[in-house]
């Protein structure tokens, strides 16, 4: 932490600007906590090398997953955030980073699932889902894929382009398997039709980023849709099919939020506020 202290100094003097460095002591703590966890994780994953070269993009996500488990939106955010600036501020003075480490940090908090953050209104219906592939489809073959995984299976945005760039890595026949979600945790076996396992196998598109596929769906989207909204109709879907087969409330919102890899069904309930 010795390289981002920039306590007693100046933060717009000309030697610190724009350096993302440590002026602070109660920033100089936060961003000391966030690598001393860093170094236990390393250490408990039996990681070799420096903690800088550790921080892959890999290795990022799995540690802000596995340490923000158990904390609230709000607060995971936070601390992802104190990550990021603590990654810029060692950049900032010339400590090599693995290429992708921050845009795996930027990646973590867009996952990132704020209740506060889900607007009425945001049920889309399966003939607007269809037309959206539709028209992302004359967008970006690859966005329209993403689309199409978000829609069956309720992924996350980063978590379905993970499964569209790295397929041959998920894909088992017409399921996805080993789909890692936030908080490390795994998803069970996602279904999906043949027509997208088929898309899948070929692969015939190229990866697309997260701030691409956002760009490309708001160009195509009906109205004010936004892609987590797919994610919001999946688990609305899902919970309204168990209610109607004779499940209680209780057991839908508890079977659907753990389907989604959600930790507690109140967060099914914000969704269900949401539609």
């Amino acid at each position: 932490m010795i390289r981002t202290d920039a306590r007693g100094t100046s933060r717009h003097s000309q030697e610190t600007k724009s350096q993302h460095l440590t002026h602070s002591n109660a920033l100089y703590k936060d961003r000391e906590a966030v690598l001393r966890d860093f170094a236990k994780f390393a250490s408990e994953k039996e990681l070799d090398g420096k903690l800088n070269q550790l921080m892959t993009a890999e290795n990022i996500r799995d540690f802000l997953s596995e340490r923000t488990v158990n904390l609230a939106a709000s607060t995971a955010e936070t601390y992802a955030r104190t990550l990021s600036g603590l990654i810029q501020g060692l950049e900032s003075t010339q400590v090599n980073i693995p290429n992708g480490a921050k845009d795996a940090v930027d990646s973590f908090v867009r996952s990132i699932d704020h209740p506060s953050d889900i607007r009425d209104g945001r049920y889309i219906t399966q003939e607007d889902r269809a037309q959206i592939v539709e028209r992302l489809e004359k967008i970006s073959e690859a966005s329209a894929v993403v689309a199409r995984i978000q829609i069956e299976t309720g992924l996350r945005t980063a978590e379905a382009i993970r499964v569209a760039e790295n397929p041959e890595r998920y894909l088992r026949e017409n399921h996805l398997e080993g789909v890692v979600g936030k908080g490390g945790q795994e998803y069970r076996a996602l279904p999906i039709s043949q027509g997208l396992a088929q898309t899948l196998e070929v692969k015939d598109y190229k990866p697309v980023s997260v701030s691409t596929y956002s760009r490309d769906f708001r160009e195509a989207r009906l109205e004010n849709e936004i892609p987590h909204d797919l994610r919001l109709s999946h688990i609305v879907d899902q919970y309204n099919s168990l209610v109607e087969s004779g499940v209680s409330h209780s057991d839908a919102a508890r079977e659907t939020a753990e389907a989604h890899n959600h930790h507690r069904e109140e967060i099914t309930e914000h969704y269900l506020k949401g539609a």
